[in-house]
This record gives structure tokens, C-alpha cells and sequence, in this order.
């Protein structure tokens, strides 16, 4: 997919993920010292700090978190695999060549599945980037900016792991609706039916 132009904001590639599966569109924080303990951002936050100010301390896990992990990675890869199936033929009923924009975090994973769907079951080379969508905040305008001059609005599909409460459908309504851009929100999982 290329490299982003960092005057707009972004890397490509991060951590874990193959820079193939995804663009993020996001400002490189990694030399900037984020991560506080628990009780730290709680008091912080009673005070009137944002909890998207910092981070919680990333612990490594011990060997048992990773053996329950697996077991649990064994337990639901084949329904996460049809739900992520369903999810993307839902999407392109509308979008058959969709470019698609997930909520960093628990977006990006669910986005790069549906990347992998499109191009195993549809042979197409999805673009896919990860955009910042914060509660009380909205939504990176330079991600959009960013996106809306490459691609047609028409074809972007936004993409979370889960909505709760509707928190991220609402702000991301508030803030792409109005500029022409469809707000349907593509999860794995929305309990709340938001």
C-alpha cells in the first residue's frame, strides 16, 4: 500500500502487524513515555485528565496467560473466522471494492481479517488503515482528510471489534456524517445491537 505521508500523520506497519495488512494513520508516539500505572491514571483522570492522554502499563504475559490464550484462540478461531466472513459479504453488498478505515485498537485486528477474507475468497487487495476515534474527542480529521483524497467516499467502511453502549457509533456519526461519508459502523460483535 505505500508509505503515508508523514505531514498528513502515520506509519505504516507497527508492532505485530505486517505493514501489508494495514496502514495506520496515526502520529508515531513510541519515544514518547505513555505508559502509567493503574492507580496513576485513575486519579489523573478523577482530576480531569482524558484516559486517551496516557496508557496503561503493557505487562509481558507469563507462560500460563499464553497457554489460556491459545486454548481459548483454539476454542473460537473457526466461529470468529465465519463471523469475520459474514461480516465482510455483509459489507460488500453495499461496497463491493470497499476501502476499509477500522478504529485503532480493537478495530485493526477485525479489519486485517476481512483484508485476508477479500483477498482469499475475492482475490482483491483490500486497502486498510487504522484511524484514531476517541470518545469525547471524535475522530483524526487528518486521517479522514487523508483517506477522502485517495479513495472514494462512497467506498470507505469503518470497522471495530465490538460496540458496547454505542459510544464509538455516535461519535463516529457526529463526526463523518456531516461530511458525506457513510457512518455504518462493520463489528464481530455487537451485543447491545447498536
Amino acid at each position: 500500500m505505500g508509505a503515508v505521508d508523514p505531514a498528513l500523520t502515520g506509519t505504516v506497519g507497527s508492532g505485530s502487524y505486517d505493514p501489508a495488512d494495514v496502514t495506520f494513520l496515526l502520529t508515531d508516539l513510541s519515544a514518547v513515555a505513555l505508559e502509567r500505572p493503574t492507580e496513576d491514571r485513575e486519579e489523573a483522570m478523577q482530576a480531569g485528565r482524558h484516559y486517551s492522554e496516557d496508557l496503561p502499563v503493557e505487562y509481558q504475559p507469563d507462560a500460563g496467560y499464553l497457554e489460556l490464550y491459545h486454548r481459548a484462540l483454539d476454542r473460537s478461531a473457526r466461529r470468529v473466522a465465519l463471523a469475520t466472513g459474514l461480516v465482510a459479504e455483509l459489507v460488500r453488498v453495499t461496497k463491493p471494492e470497499p476501502v476499509l478505515a477500522s478504529i485503532a485498537r480493537a478495530g485493526t485486528p477485525v479489519g486485517i481479517l476481512m483484508r485476508r477474507w477479500y483477498g482469499w475468497r475475492h482475490g482483491l487487495d483490500t486497502p486498510h488503515y487504522a484511524i484514531s476515534v476517541i470518545k469525547d474527542r471524535g475522530v483524526d480529521l487528518n486521517a479522514i482528510r487523508y483517506l477522502t483524497s485517495r479513495h472514494d467516499r462512497k467506498v470507505i467502511q469503518f470497522v471495530d471489534g465490538w460496540t458496547g453502549k454505542g459510544v464509538m457509533t455516535r461519535v463516529l456519526t457526529d463526526a463523518v456524517a456531516r461530511l458525506g461519508l457513510d457512518d455504518t459502523l462493520a463489528v464481530l460483535a455487537d451485543p447491545a445491537r447498536c
